[in-house]
């Protein structure tokens, strides 16, 4: 994935006369919210306010982490892959007791899957049925427009373990990479629920600021490696989280 360095695109442009909508409007009449998460840090980028307001009237949250996002840096002989491993992981860790305690709530129950970062298209099927036994309303997972094959396969398991659920579910995916460049040119604006961090704009801010691995030159010694561009850390700190409906 190429990653962009300003905060522009079709999909911000058909999002920008959407009106906004409420934590009520996401989650639906449903018992429990499932946010399913390809790497750490996407579960704060893309729905973070979101998860607070969830957590603050008291839904029982679930996660599941698709990877570690032991990608990230490659090449870093400074955070070989199971250094950075646990590095991710903690920075998760400390992200979700961000979120959880701007409103006094415990942080969310996590299940991991540990699936290969990039690799997560190998494994849809075995990774769907391992949820199989979740108990959920609302389901919230990485735009299928994301231009990431993880984020795209995310979607995929999200497909496997609605249609598998047997009963009304609430669905909305969270669009992170796909807000930017053209991959939203063919989106309904219709289908776009802009969420503002309004009041919880503090805790997403401070939930991010613990990705220092992805949001800092923190792992230097990696060229290639992934450093967010400060027009975007900034953009998803202030901007809405924008949730697609499903067509």
């Amino acid at each position: 994935m190429s990653v962009p360095t300003s905060a522009a695109g079709a999909f911000l442009d058909r999002a920008a006369t959407r009106p906004a909508v409420s934590i009520a409007d996401l989650l639906g009449p449903g018992d429990g919210l499932l946010v399913i998460v390809p790497h750490p840090d996407d579960e704060t980028l893309g729905c973070g306010a979101a998860l607070v307001a969830a957590l603050a009237r008291k839904t029982r949250v679930t996660i599941v982490r698709l990877t570690d996002g032991e990608g990230s840096h490659p090449r870093s002989r400074r955070y070989p892959r199971e250094v950075l491993k646990a590095l991710r992981r903690e920075e998760f860790d400390k992200a979700l007791g961000a979120l959880a305690a701007a409103v006094g709530a415990a942080p969310p129950q996590v299940m991991a899957l540990a699936l290969p970062d990039t690799g997560v298209a190998a494994h849809v099927a075995e990774a769907a049925a391992s949820l199989a036994d979740l108990r959920f309303g609302s389901l919230w997972c990485t735009w299928r427009g994301d231009p990431h094959g993880d984020h795209v396969a995310a979607a995929a398991i999200a497909d496997a373990v609605e249609a598998a659920a047997r009963r009304p579910v609430t669905r909305f995916d969270y669009a992170v990479w796909g807000r930017f460049g053209t991959a939203g040119a063919d989106l309904d604006p219709a289908r776009i629920r802009p969420f503002p961090p309004g009041p919880h704009a503090a805790a997403k801010a401070a939930a991010m600021a613990h990705y220092r691995s992805q949001l800092t030159p923190l792992i230097d010694d990696d060229p290639n490696g992934f450093m967010m561009p400060p027009a975007l850390t900034r953009h998803f700190a202030e901007a809405p989280e924008f949730f697609v409906a499903p067509a």
